[in-house]
């Protein structure tokens, strides 16, 4: 009679063990999706990261050329000084004055533009650097949760072999 009472409790243990089983692969499950989720994130942060890369770049060529186009107008500026003081023809060279003052202007302008576009791009890379450190985090808690899983595993087939030998016993 203890017998039977303790194969049945075996086998709604062995129940227990097969919900609980089951319940922890579907967290796996989720979690290997999230873990996907997380890579393809990454994968973005890469694209991201050459972006800002490539925009950094650009600033750098536009800080050039904007230091260029500087040198270009005090030099201008300089040789309209000399020209006022000479009797020559003020009109043309008034003209290319008003040009290159206005390419200034308009190269100031898009360097704005570009630093605004490398603002973004720096508080994007901090988002990406935060969103690489949870996935740090999700591949921990993954690894916990398959030892977990596979602790389970190994519990659940010494009980299974515990309910097999018992069963043999019982028939004995």
């Amino acid at each position: 009679m203890n017998s039977t009472g303790d194969l049945r409790q075996l086998n709604t243990d062995n129940q227990i063990l097969h919900f609980q089983m089951e319940e922890l692969n579907s967290v796996l499950f989720a979690r290997e999706q999230e873990i996907a989720a997380i890579r393809k994130n990454e994968a973005d942060i890469i694209e991201l990261q050459s972006n800002l890369d490539f925009q950094l770049e650009a600033i750098q060529s536009m800080q050039n050329l904007i230091g260029e186009k500087e040198k270009q107008a005090e030099g201008a500026v300089e040789r309209e000084l000399v020209l006022l003081q000479e009797p020559t023809p003020v009109g043309d060279l008034q003209a290319k004055l008003n040009d290159m003052v206005q390419e200034y202007h308009m190269l100031l302008s898009r360097y704005s533009d570009l630093q605004e576009q490398f603002d973004l791009l720096k508080v994007q890379n901090v988002e990406l650097l935060i969103i690489a450190g949870r996935i740090g985090e999700l591949e921990s808690q993954l690894t916990n949760t398959v030892m977990e899983r596979d602790e389970w595993v190994a519990r659940f087939r010494i009980l299974e072999g515990f309910v097999k030998e018992m069963h043999t016993r019982a028939r004995i």
